[in-house]
């Protein structure tokens, strides 16, 4: 009982919701909107971005008639304030997300109104300089040890287009770096790693550069196998100095290390190449196979450590069919069915009563079983192209160097995986054996169907796959040590 009131009456303060990168306090006001339109509430307040990319916002001390107001339908719709050292500071107008509402009890008795929110964005205006230098803060980078983006005055500048423009781009190690990678690389957390700066005048279109950071961790997450974001970016002066800042809310996972060419030996490939060389093939793409909206996210998600493995192959066969889909869609209306639907349809009603003549020829009468069989939906969907005949053509395609075998197997493994939820070498029967003989373990199969996938989208991307091609029937010494 006393600990429940002790936790009543407790401040919320920013060390409530874990470690934060950059942390602002000071006085503002916070809008709420409702039925009587808007009214701004005056407040103490503390904000911060946690290094997982949440914003979190504490409106405190406000007045007593404030939860009357929050808690009768309205909503909190935008803040803006001073913090201590005069910067400005505004949220957008986006709706928040509430997390916590307390009423600690002050000195004098009485309840002060205590808000916690989270935010989508929050900026902060230091000056009114002139800009020089965007600088975004990437989550879960990791250098390369031999790569030569970030070796001091001799670092590689990557130079990629908007436009009509070419942009320069350096990596820069934040202060701590060996400290965080240390952090993250251990406990497989989240947290800022490096800046990419770049050059811009007052005329660059800040909404192109955001467009192209976006693209840049999409490259960087398919190269490094693990999600990198952007959360945060600083535009500054020509000595370095922040004139704002804007934190974002992205979608960050914990960082793991299994590199696209964790089988490459060496294994480094240089950053500034890879990405001049992939970003052209991205943007040919990006919207046709919906790259940044769910198909690279899908396969990173499927490659994250944090699940058990039959669930991390069930995420999988998730990717493989969001890329499947995609790939459809960008083939044109009908090119998942083998004739099209409407010349079909006649065919298909033609051959529901010979079917079911057929079956009763047969005595198969059980009740029910005729009318399920023979089903009109079902009798359809013979005109669906396999899932082998989709994923031969992708192939083809973009040149993926994988046999005819590797794909019998991919299909194999895939199927079990949609159409059984486990994997093919525990589910495989005596006649599919026959036609496909399944890899050693589970393990095996999970890695066979990861570096499929990884050698897709690097061809996807204008890359050589067979640097990372194995025979996974007959795999390198190495590796079966390491899969046991």
């Amino acid at each position: 009982m006393n600990s429940n009131k002790k936790d009543i009456l407790k401040k919320l303060t920013l060390t409530d919701y874990g470690e934060f990168i950059s942390v602002y306090s000071g006085c503002g006001t916070l809008s709420i909107v409702g039925g009587a339109g808007e009214k701004p509430q005056e407040c103490s307040f503390e904000a911060g971005q946690r290094i997982d990319g949440n914003i979190i916002l504490l409106c405190q001390d406000l007045p007593p008639e404030f939860p009357f107001l929050f808690l009768s339908g309205r909503e909190a719709k935008k803040f803006k304030g001073k913090t201590k050292e005069g910067y400005s500071v505004r949220s957008n107008e986006s709706k928040t997300s509430l997390l916590q509402i307390s009423y600690p009890k002050s000195k004098i008795g009485l309840y002060d109104q205590n808000l916690a929110l989270r935010l989508t964005e929050l900026s902060i205006n230091y000056s009114e300089e002139k800009c020089f230098e965007v600088r975004f803060g990437i989550c879960n980078f990791k250098f390369d040890e031999n790569d030569t983006i970030d070796k001091g005055n001799k670092s590689d500048k990557v130079i990629l287009p908007i436009g009509e423009e070419n942009i320069e781009i350096s990596f820069k190690k934040v202060n701590d770096y060996d400290d965080k990678i240390n952090r993250i690389s251990t406990f497989k957390t989240i947290d800022v790693t490096c800046e990419l700066v770049l050059k811009i005048s007052n005329g660059s279109d800040l909404s192109k550069l955001i467009t192209l950071i976006g693209g840049i961790c999409f490259l960087l997450s398919v190269k490094n196998g693990t999600k990198i974001s952007w959360i945060y970016y600083d535009i500054c002066q020509k000595n370095g100095e922040s004139i704002s800042r804007k934190h974002a809310l992205k979608v960050t996972k914990a960082y793991q290390p299994l590199n696209i060419y964790y089988l490459k030996e060496p294994r480094t490939v240089q950053t500034k190449e890879f990405l001049e060389a992939t970003y052209p093939h991205y943007l040919e793409y990006r919207d046709l196979f919906k790259l940044n909206s769910g198909v690279i996210d899908a396969f990173l998600d499927a490659k994250a450590e944090n699940d058990f493995l039959e669930t991390r192959a069930g995420k999988m066969a998730l990717a493989i069919e969001f890329l499947k889909n995609e790939y459809l869609m960008s083939q044109g209306q009908d090119s998942e069915f083998i004739i099209p639907p409407e010349n079909f349809k006649k065919c298909s009603q033609e051959i529901q009563p010979v079917m079911i003549k057929t079956l009763k020829l047969h005595d198969l009468t059980e009740n029910g079983k005729i009318q399920a069989i023979s089903d009109i939906n079902k009798i359809n969907g013979l005109n669906r192209r396999s899932f082998s005949n989709i994923f031969k053509q992708l192939v083809k395609q973009f040149q993926v160097n994988i046999t005819n075998d590797e794909i019998s197997l991919f299909t194999h493994c895939r199927n079990s995986l949609v159409h059984r939820g486990n994997f093919y070498c525990k589910t495989f029967r005596p006649e599919e054996k026959k036609r496909c003989e399944p890899l050693l373990n589970y393990k095996f199969e999970y890695f066979f169907m990861v570096n499929i996938l990884d050698r897709i989208f690097l061809r996807i991307l204008g890359q050589d796959d067979k640097m990372i091609k194995v025979n996974w029937r007959n795999p390198p010494e190495r590796i079966s040590e390491w899969l046991k």
